[in-house]
C-alpha cells in the first residue's frame, strides 16, 4: 500500500507543475506604416515572416519581442553585455546599431543605418545578460523576416502626341534593376494581355516603348526566377488627339 500511496502523489505532482520554461526567445517582425510601401505577408512557412518592399522604402524599423529563460516578456533593459541585434542571414553582417533596452510598447526597434533596398533575409540574435529582476535571458535567435523588392513605375509619358508614334516612358524606383530582371510591353485586349516588345533594362532604370496602336497597355517588370524580386507593372491607355 505504501508504494502505491507515494506513486499515485508523483502522479499527482506530475499532473499540477507548472510547465517552466528553460530559454529565451526572441520574434522578429517589421514596422509597417500606412502608406510606407511594405506590405507584410505574415508566415509565409516555417515561421518565416514576408515583406514586399514596392519602390524606395524610407521608413524601415524592425522590431523584437524577447521574453526571459522563464518565459517572462523583457519589457525593460536587458543587463550587462546584453543586446539585440539584427543580422544579415547570408552574408552574417549587423545590420544597424544593436538595440539594449525595450521602448514603452515592450518592444526592442532596430533602425538600419543603410535602408535595405535589395532581397535580405534578416535574423535577430539575443546576446545572453541577466535582468536586474535576477532573471537569466540566454543567447536566442529570432525566426527569419525575408524581404522582397518590387520596382516602383512612374509613368513619363507625354500627355499629348500629335504624331504617329507614342511613346510609352518610365523609370524603376527602388534600385538597380538592371540584372534582376527585364521589361514586357503587353496590349490588353478584354481580359487577354498581347505580348508586344522586350527590352533589357538600363542602370538608370529608364525605358521607353514606341507604339503606333491606340488602346491599352501594360509594362511589367519580369523578374529572373528565385531572385528574390517581385514583379509589378504600370498601365496607360493610348488616345489619339
Amino acid at each position: 500500500m505504501r508504494t502505491r500511496t507515494v506513486l499515485a502523489a508523483s502522479a499527482a505532482a506530475a499532473l499540477t507543475a507548472v510547465p517552466v520554461a528553460s530559454a529565451a526567445t526572441a520574434a522578429l517582425t517589421m514596422n509597417v506604416p500606412r502608406n510606407s510601401g511594405i506590405t507584410a505577408y505574415g508566415d509565409v512557412g516555417g515561421g518565416t515572416q514576408g515583406y514586399v518592399f514596392y519602390g524606395t522604402v524610407f521608413q524601415q524599423q524592425f522590431l523584437v519581442a524577447v521574453t526571459d529563460d522563464a518565459g517572462q516578456p523583457v519589457t525593460g533593459c536587458l543587463g550587462t553585455g546584453g543586446q539585440v541585434r539584427l543580422i544579415n542571414s547570408a552574408t552574417g553582417a549587423q545590420i544597424g546599431s544593436p538595440s539594449t533596452c525595450a521602448i514603452g510598447d515592450g518592444l526592442f526597434h532596430i533602425f538600419p543605418t543603410k535602408r535595405i533596398s535589395a532581397p535580405t533575409d534578416v535574423v535577430a540574435v539575443v546576446d545572453p545578460s541577466t535582468l536586474l529582476s535576477g532573471a537569466a535571458v540566454s543567447s536566442a535567435q529570432s525566426n527569419t523576416a525575408t524581404i522582397r523588392i518590387a520596382p516602383k513605375f512612374f509613368n513619363r509619358s507625354p500627355t499629348i502626341n500629335p504624331g504617329t508614334v507614342f511613346p510609352i516612358r518610365g523609370q524603376l524606383d527602388g534600385g538597380r534593376f538592371n540584372k534582376a530582371g527585364s521589361l514586357v510591353l503587353f496590349k490588353v485586349q478584354g481580359s487577354r494581355k498581347i505580348r508586344k516588345q522586350a527590352k533589357a533594362i538600363p542602370a538608370s532604370g529608364r525605358f521607353e516603348f514606341r507604339v503606333r496602336d491606340t488602346g491599352r497597355y501594360r509594362v511589367e517588370f519580369i523578374p529572373k526566377a528565385g531572385n528574390g524580386y517581385v514583379g509589378s507593372f504600370m498601365a496607360l491607355t493610348v488616345t489619339r488627339r
